[in-house]
């Protein structure tokens, strides 16, 4: 097999599962023992992808795969790997951090690519379920897991994903805190707008239609605009209860529920910058509106939650925006990246 040519439909995984990682290597090491027992038994590839971290994390996940995933093989093949680091040297966020990954991804010829935060740990069948799940519903492009809290484990975050009223630049989860088993009692099937970004089951296809992340969202809305790219996001938008994950919900960034103040105020500065350029890419007549409406909820919220330090980052995400609405500068894909093999096993 020739460097960079994809493997045989017999002799690779389906899915290939991507993770970002940006200083937070305790939490990258919990997801990637979670999903060990996939990456060994074959089930998913893996690509690491480390956003410009200036800690020990590189040297870190080197030790963990030589550790947990021995190779079977000395030669490393560039076309042929089982677990793949890829380091940038700045961080790009998550959209350009993830999209190193995924045209990684799409080289090698996987038909589906599972992009999953790490502040997430997976459950042992959360993988198998998706496969199944896409693999009985042709029409169904992106698909999400069951998201339960990683503390209260039997309550729901996300059943899937979510509901978006864009003229309010607002979430409907009317699953979210809501006891496990109820919701698996649910008569209806989660109606989605979205797919939730901490765990997003694609088909590869649908990148290579679409495109990948758009770039111009450093963090949050990601999901949403891909979702909105797709000529018919409900119906093509599916859940899959049996599949579970558990998250530890804001760690992956920061945090909006972190209790760093820095991290926060970064947090809410992306989240509001993000949700202005998805209203005028996607929605730009509801724009007005929706500047009004987060602006006041957002500076309410803020005081009376005490939370003062947020003011700052809202007021500079809407000037942001007003100097630069499409976000068309900054991107970072161009960068020279390095590659670097962590495990390669011969596959019968």
């Amino acid at each position: 097999m020739t460097a960079g040519s994809g493997c045989r439909s017999d002799a690779c995984p389906l899915v290939c599962t991507i993770v970002l990682n940006w200083n937070r290597p305790d939490a990258t090491l919990s997801f990637l023992e979670s999903l060990l027992p996939s990456v060994r038994s074959g089930a998913t590839s893996l690509i690491i992808c480390d956003n410009g971290s200036e800690d020990d994390s590189v040297r870190r996940f080197g030790d963990w795969a030589a550790g947990a995933i021995v190779p079977d093989r000395d030669d490393r093949s560039p076309s042929d790997w089982d677990v793949l680091l890829i380091r940038t040297p700045r961080n790009l966020g998550y959209a350009g951090g993830n999209n190193l990954g995924i045209r990684r991804a799409l080289s090698r010829g996987f038909r589906y690519i599972w992009i999953v935060n790490n502040d997430v740990e997976v459950a042992p069948e959360a993988l198998e379920a998706l496969v199944e799940c896409a693999e009985r519903d042709a029409s169904a492009m992106i698909l999400g897991s069951t998201v339960l809290d990683f503390a209260a484990r039997d309550t729901v975050q996300y059943a899937g994903g979510a509901r978006y009223l864009a003229p309010f630049t607002m979430i409907r989860n009317p699953y979210r805190g809501m006891p496990v088993d109820r919701m698996r009692a649910a008569t209806r099937p989660a109606k989605l707008d979205y797919v939730s970004g901490c765990a997003m089951f694609c088909r590869a296809e649908i990148f290579r239609s679409y495109g990948l992340l758009d770039e111009r969202f450093f963090l949050y809305f990601e999901e949403l605009d891909l979702a909105y790219r797709l000529p018919d996001p409900r119906s093509q938008l599916r859940w899959c209860p049996e599949s579970l994950v558990f998250h530890h919900e804001g760690h992956s960034a920061g945090g909006r529920s972190a209790g760093n103040r820095t991290e926060s105020a970064r947090s809410s500065y992306h989240e509001n910058l993000s949700a202005l350029r998805l209203t005028r890419k996607h929605w730009p007549l509801y724009l007005p509106i929706a500047m009004l409406a987060r602006l006041c909820g957002k500076s309410l919220a803020a005081v009376s939650n005490g939370r003062w330090h947020l003011l700052e980052p809202l007021m500079r995400a809407f000037l942001e925006f007003l100097k630069d609405p499409e976000g068309r500068h900054g991107s970072g894909s161009e960068l020279a990246v390095t590659e670097e093999i962590l495990s390669c096993r011969i596959r019968l």
